[in-house]
């Protein structure tokens, strides 16, 4: 507003005084009449009551957020009295290791290759917790195989995030919350607010280089090598600060991103919202602890939040609204299998209709509609690709035809609607 109010006639001016409740009128000295103040009073007192109250608005913030942080601290000291360790205070290398050698393929091999006193032996050196380790991929695998030094020094194989979401060559590394669950505060640990993109070129390193490099140093572009994503603990203070009333012991996850369908390749706050059964269960997969990607075996919603603070509650009700609604769900599967009538659903659904059979493209089909959660829906689906993961055919035709109603007039719709208020999603069911 004070680069505005130069160039506003005096009569807009007195407006704006007046919503400030600033008196426009004062009293002449010469004559002793009310009059008008001039255009250069009222800028003068406007600005001067914007700074005052910016001052104000600045000390609540800082009251606000000394408050949060003693809260939070309150929350680990609880935490750490049930023997939780915390790592925030070490700083660790960047990499530990940089090297064109391969982890061995077979299985007992790369276990012991792995072992955390082999190889501080073997390169000798001192494995850090939140360190790097980087070695060549395996033949046919595009990228470099990265690992990260956890707690009781394990070593953690870290995933990579889809190369369709990097638009890049960089390879975007994925921290587990098995790391994250160590660490109070896991942005500033990894520096991530500071550095977009890591410091250090180290493509031109010699093989079986080990290579240290501390996080803060100003150093030219480092090529390749950039976390993606952070896979934040229920109690890390990120959190804090843009979710109100958090649950710690929750289903529902957070990660910190870079935002795949962003054009600025900037990070955001993504929340996981999981589809669960009447008694609170989750539909498990290997991506669930681990990574939670958008386009693959994907039970729940998972999007980025479109507000800088919401509460938990909001969130938890979307979890509940899934948890509870049914809907329309189809399913077509090849008839052509020597199976029941019933496919093997592994829970029970409502059928809405008597199934139809028919033929499309020389192939015969079974559809039926029930009525379901979303929960019973991907279960049953689960169950029937797991039932029949020898036909190929029958699988994709499981993939691409099965459906919810969606429409207006369906139960879903009201839920998608309250989703789209807090978070981005482009992939409803």
């Amino acid at each position: 507003m004070s680069n505005k109010i130069e160039f506003m006639i005096l009569p807009e001016l007195q407006k704006v005084a007046e919503k400030y409740q600033i008196d426009i009128h004062h009293t002449s000295e010469k004559t002793g009449k009310i009059i008008n103040k001039k255009k250069v009073v009222l800028i003068h007192e406007i600005k001067e009551r914007e700074r005052l109250e910016s001052q104000q608005q600045l000390e609540i913030k800082k009251q606000e957020e000394k408050k949060q942080e003693e809260n939070h601290q309150t929350l680990i000291n609880s935490l750490e009295i049930d023997e939780n360790i915390f790592y925030d205070d070490e700083t660790p290398s960047l990499f530990l290791i940089w090297t064109n050698r391969m982890v061995p393929k077979k299985k007992e091999e790369k276990k012991n290759f792995l072992e955390s006193s082999h190889l501080e032996s073997k390169f000798d050196i001192t494995l850090t917790f939140g360190s790097f380790l980087r070695f060549r991929s395996q033949p046919g695998y595009i990228g470099s195989d990265y690992y990260i030094v956890g707690h009781d020094k394990k070593i953690i194989e870290c995933d990579i995030m889809c190369h369709e979401e990097s638009q890049d060559d960089n390879e975007y590394v994925i921290i587990p919350r098995e790391i994250t669950k160590y660490l109070k505060d896991a942005l500033s640990f990894f520096d991530i607010h500071n550095h977009k993109k890591y410091n250090k070129k180290v493509m031109s390193l010699p093989k079986d280089y080990v290579y240290e490099y501390a996080l803060n140093q100003d150093e030219p572009t480092l090529s390749r090598f950039q976390i993606g994503n952070i896979q934040l603990s229920s109690h890390d203070i990120y959190l804090h600060k843009h979710v109100l009333n958090i649950e710690l012991y929750s289903p529902i996850l957070f990660d910190y991103r870079f935002g795949s369908n962003l054009t600025d390749y900037d990070y955001k706050l993504f929340v996981f919202i999981p589809y669960l059964g009447k008694d609170g269960q989750l539909i498990k997969t290997k991506n669930y602890s681990t990574w939670i990607d958008t386009y693959i075996d994907i039970y729940g919603k998972y999007s980025f939040l479109n507000e800088d603070i919401i509460d938990f509650q909001i969130l938890k009700s979307i979890m509940i609204d899934y948890q509870t609604t049914n809907s329309t769900f189809k399913l077509i599967t090849d008839a052509d299998l020597d199976i029941d009538d019933e496919p093997p659903f592994g829970c029970s659904l409502e059928m809405i209709s008597e199934p139809k059979k028919y033929e499309e493209e020389k192939s015969k089909f079974r559809e039926a509609s029930y009525f379901a959660t979303t929960y019973e829906a991907f279960l049953a689906n689960k169950n029937i690709l797991e039932a029949w993961k020898d036909h190929i055919l029958t699988k994709k035709l499981l993939i691409m035809k099965n459906s919810f109603d969606t429409s207006i007039s369906s139960p879903l719709e009201e839920i998608n609607r309250k989703f789209r208020l807090y978070l981005f999603d482009d992939n409803l069911p």
